[in-house]
């Protein structure tokens, strides 16, 4: 009778470990691919319209900015109604160092002649014609993106990309309120591209991102050279509608991307020009990256899994070695035979390794998620000051958007810095950096575990302070005044002592409100430029809703 040679025990065992690693990496490689497709689809959505939302919020708050500070100079030629055209000139060119997305600024007189404009260019000409001084006179008036008319020779004389400006431009009258001029200012809309290159920054190395921006009757203003100035090439319907924060559409050139729409809305001084800002990634990136992911875990896992079977047919062999001795030379192999009446597997050895490779599995395992919590770490918190980013901010801002039974209360504060740029200017951005740290560190000692502090970039921060209902507004005086103390008090940076101050805005917020928690945040915001339209290191408590008694 035939009779198959048994398989070595220590085969056995070795092959354990092995088939185990090589079972869970196929079983995790599957899930990978297989059942987490719509988790992944599901964040490249919210991705793009995080990528979306962030673009359009910009666009929308460097606008205020700017309406801001053309408003600011033209009260300055209220203020200064004999200053000579050098000294207008001056006080132009420095806003334009200051912020150079301004291509020109320029002061026309009440005829409409150039008096004064940055570098000289068109002092003299007549603009009586141009929209910055027939609309500019009726008060603070915005633009929308336009090509340069008689500019563009002047200050683009080598060809380059055809100049597009948005125009910013404000009245100025004299102490009796008689109209003087106009103070106009053209904004590069290079400044656009840039805004979205900066957002993106984060995500060029992993993601194929495309941002577009629309004008309010839907032409790309801003995209790929072949889009510009014309209608975005996919049909308005298939793209997400009101209440729908990102879609899965099939554009015009064949491509199934996932699609996010954020509208450039009001904010400050600007009342908004109807742009859109469009975000697409086309899906098979997101999906590749799982089967790519996949793909490694399988191979991670198999070069493991051989791996433990070379282990174990070593370790096996070298534990196996003193029992078979033990037995050959007490003939307890013949003597176990004769009372089988069979040949006994020789390589009955102990297992006990097994339990030591199942653990180096384990430890595996608990290094691979820890891994994955720093990297989800890094994507939501700042990487200077470790404080939580926008990223964590517009999850939360997503999950507070969610109705419970449970009415809740929050403070929110918009906090930035007073004169940070000159702490850079002074003393370098080391020393900019360390105050970060400083400004960081301090608000987590004044701020409670359960309320959130945020770093919306650069100096910008936003709090989130939890409030019994009822108790919002006099714990938000007490901290406001607590924070703008604390940040009063110089800080030591090396052998530095660096003055610093804040000035904050709040708003109280609860959540059986109609406003949302977003709408709150614009409201601090606009709290905030109150705060600091009255001087530094001061604070502004404005109602959630416009029309009531502020603080």
């Amino acid at each position: 009778m035939l009779r198959l040679r048994p398989v070595p025990f220590r085969w056995k065992v070795a092959a354990l470990p092995a088939l185990s690693s090589i079972g869970v990496t196929l079983a995790v490689a599957w899930a990978q691919v297989h059942l987490t497709s719509e988790r992944i689809v599901q964040e490249a959505g919210r991705e793009v319209a995080g990528v979306a939302w962030a673009v359009a919020d910009r666009l929308s708050r460097d606008m205020a900015a700017r309406g801001t500070e053309v408003r600011l100079l033209a009260l300055i030629q209220t203020q200064q109604p004999h200053s000579p055209p050098d000294e207008i000139r001056r006080q132009l060119e420095l806003l334009q160092r200051q912020v150079p997305s301004y291509a020109w600024i320029g002061f026309l007189d009440a005829e409409g002649r150039v008096v004064a404009a940055t570098g000289g260019v068109f002092e003299g000409g007549d603009g009586a014609d141009r929209p910055v001084f027939t609309q500019g006179r009726q008060g603070l008036w915005f633009g929308d993106v336009h090509p340069a008319v008689v500019l563009e020779r002047l200050l683009n004389p080598v060809g380059a990309e055809a100049l597009q400006f948005v125009d910013v431009a404000a009245p100025v009258h004299d102490m009796q309120q008689r109209f003087r001029g106009v103070l106009a200012a053209h904004l590069g809309w290079r400044w656009a591209r840039e805004v979205a290159e900066d957002v993106l920054r984060p995500y060029e190395n992993r993601h194929r991102l495309e941002v577009l921006i629309l004008d309010a009757q839907g032409q790309v203003i801003q995209g790929p050279a072949a889009m510009r100035q014309r209608p975005v090439p996919i049909d308005p319907r298939a793209l997400p509608q009101p209440g729908e924060r990102y879609r899965l559409a099939r554009w015009d050139d064949g491509t199934e991307a996932m699609t996010a729409v954020a509208a450039s809305t009001p904010h400050g001084d600007f009342p908004g020009l109807g742009w859109r800002v469009v975000v697409r990634q086309p899906i098979g990136v997101a999906l590749a990256q799982a089967r790519q992911a996949g793909r490694q875990i399988f191979a991670w896992g198999a070069g493991v899994g051989l791996a433990f079977l070379g282990l174990g047919l070593w370790l096996a062999r070298r534990v196996s070695q003193p029992v078979h001795q033990l037995l050959r030379s007490t003939g307890g192999l013949q003597h176990a035979g004769e009372r089988g009446g069979r040949t006994p597997d020789r390589r009955q050895v102990d297992v006990r390794w097994v339990a030591e490779l199942m653990q180096r599995m384990d430890r595996d395992l608990a290094s691979r998620e820890r891994e994955v919590r720093r990297l989800r770490h890094e994507a939501t918190h700042d990487p200077l000051t470790g404080l939580p980013n926008r990223a964590f901010l517009a999850a939360l801002l997503e999950r507070a958007a969610v109705p419970t039974r449970e009415v809740r209360e929050l403070v929110v504060m918009c906090m930035d810095l007073d004169d940070f740029k000159g702490v850079n200017d002074r003393h370098g951005h080391d020393v900019g950096d360390a105050v970060l740290r400083e400004v960081a560190w301090r608000l987590r000692s004044l701020l409670r575990e359960e309320d959130v502090p945020v770093r919306l970039g650069g100096d910008e921060f936003l709090l989130l302070v939890q409030a019994v209902p009822g108790d919002g507004e006099r714990l938000a005086d007490r901290m406001a005044e607590r924070l703008v103390q604390a940040l009063s008090v110089p800080m030591r940076v090396g052998t530095s002592l660096v003055p610093v101050g804040c000035s904050l805005g709040a708003v109280v917020w609860r959540s059986d409100a109609p406003a949302s928690l977003q709408a709150a945040w614009t409201r601090a915001d606009r709290a905030l430029y109150q705060a600091k339209s009255e001087g530094k290191r001061r604070w502004c408590r404005l109602p959630l809703e416009p029309g009531l008694p502020q603080r």
